[in-house]
């Protein structure tokens, strides 16, 4: 160890000890430790004591989780994986579930076969946990002793991944999905970015939940909506609008907000964004798939990057960082984010509901 080396932990232990209450001084103390990442704590005891009594005055806090992956404190997994699962949108969530799986899979695996503790870690160990991870996924959708709303998020999951949509189409064409379960994992299926898995989809049902094919653009803008009703059509759990976008406030802020949306665009552009999303994407919502040395797949905007790191938004709100020395494949989208046939889901009058919705958002609620 280098004099320097030696001299920054003699100051932090400084930092760390000299202080009367851990409590007062988290922020101080936290800058300390930051400061000293890449040190042997076997080799310095003291400071590996003094750094556990931070970690036990902050474990409701999302720098708790950089601590711990920093150092790669193992047994501390089970309070890492009880933090995310507390606040899966926090932006540490998904580096910290990346850090659990590595280190304690099963912990992770045991966890989602509780339905109260899978709902928050469905989405999270979907994304980072490869195909082991999906597969056990896969289950938890299939299984009918589950609770619809845990079989419901593990579809909605699936259908994120190359992997997982495959997976699913194979519940789905098994007829092994009842009920409105698998009509929500057909829909989505056929709107899905991977031409293969669309098109098979496609050939299962049809293209409407009526099973009658949409009026044309001219003839639905003609249909008199209602603005109320295109409201909760907006809301519907299998379309997911406001897992991406804002309105006034509500829902998750990845997409474009549209609290304003009815004074930029007309119902018929309206129309067409939603038809077609892919033919005109906001600047700075262009998407990208990143690919990591251990498979992972991350599909998102970039919000920033630095010499060392990409930071990306997902859908559903969470947030991660990529070490550019992680990433083997980097490639801009031409399709956006937003699915193409979430038309099919909807009804000829939903459909021209949800258009006199967003047309009537025309002044943000400040």
């Amino acid at each position: 160890m280098s004099f320097s080396q030696r001299f920054a932990i003699l100051l932090a232990l400084g930092a760390l000890l000299g202080t009367a209450c851990f409590a007062d001084s988290n922020a101080v103390a936290v800058e300390a430790i930051r400061r000293l990442k890449g040190a042997d704590l076997g080799a310095n005891p003291a400071l590996k004591s003094a750094i556990d009594k931070v970690l036990d005055q902050i474990t409701d806090q999302s720098a708790f989780v950089d601590v711990v992956r920093d150092f790669d404190l193992k047994e501390r997994a089970p309070q890492v994986l009880g933090f995310i699962g507390k606040h899966p949108q926090d932006p540490v969530a998904i580096d910290g579930m990346r850090w659990v799986l590595r280190h304690d899979a099963p912990r992770v695996v045991q966890a989602l076969t509780v339905d109260a503790e899978a709902l928050p870690l469905l989405g999270l160990a979907g994304r980072v946990g490869g195909t082991s991870m999906v597969t056990v996924i896969t289950g938890i959708a299939g299984d009918s002793k589950r609770s619809v709303k845990v079989r419901e998020a593990a579809v909605l999951v699936l259908v994120a991944s190359q992997d997982g949509a495959r997976q699913l189409l194979g519940l789905v064409t098994e007829k092994r999905l009842d009920g409105e379960l698998g009509a929500i994992g057909l829909r989505k299926l056929q709107g899905v970015r991977w031409p293969s898995i669309r098109d098979a989809a496609e050939k299962l049902g049809s293209v409407s939940p009526t099973g009658d094919r949409l009026p044309s653009k001219v003839d639905l803008l003609k249909m008199d909506g209602d603005a109320k009703r295109g409201a909760q059509v907006f809301r519907k759990p299998e379309l997911g609008c406001p897992s991406c976008h804002q309105i006034n406030g509500e829902g998750i802020d990845f997409g474009p907000r549209l609290s304003e949306i009815g004074a930029k665009l007309g119902k018929d552009a309206l129309y067409d964004a939603i038809i077609e999303p892919s033919a005109g994407i906001s600047f700075g919502f262009e998407s990208w798939l990143i690919v990591t040395k251990d498979g992972d797949e991350m599909l998102g905007v970039i919000a920033s990057e630095t010499d060392d790191d990409v930071f990306m938004k997902l859908p559903g709100g969470q947030s991660t960082r990529i070490p550019k020395k992680e990433i083997v494949k980097r490639q801009k989208q031409g399709q956006s984010i937003m699915p193409t046939g979430l038309a099919g889901t909807l009804t000829s009058v939903e459909l021209a509901d949800l258009l006199e919705y967003l047309a009537s958002l025309k002044k943000a609620i400040r």
